[in-house]
């Protein structure tokens, strides 16, 4: 039990981060130069394949209460975005280093 409640956490933490982290960034926030280089795509690449992945775990680990914990993701984003919304884009930039440290925390709850 505590394990499920420990999960569901650190699922709705990282939807929370992928809210902040898949978001478009604003462009009058970011320098042109930075708007056209790699750096931010790669960034978005990678958020949203994290995001498939934390989400293919959440099935194999939990079945099909993994659909619980799609909602955790569906809310975390939407706040996330919201966040976002209001605040400064350097957010964007934190969630990739956040992100490993999600999927560890997953499987260290099942080994």
């Amino acid at each position: 039990m505590e394990q499920d409640y420990l999960l569901f956490g650190i699922l709705f933490g990282g939807s929370l981060l992928t809210g902040l982290g898949v978001m478009e960034p604003n462009k009058y926030l970011l320098p042109l130069w930075m708007q056209r280089s790699m750096i931010v795509k790669l960034v978005h690449i990678y958020n949203g394949f994290s995001v498939f992945f934390l989400t293919g775990l959440a099935f194999i680990l939990e079945g099909l209460w993994g659909f619980w914990y799609i909602g955790s993701f569906i809310v975390g984003t939407i706040i996330g975005r919201f966040i976002l919304s209001k605040f400064s884009n350097f957010i964007f930039f934190i969630y990739p280093l956040v992100t490993p440290f999600l999927f560890i925390s997953v499987l260290s709850l099942y080994s």
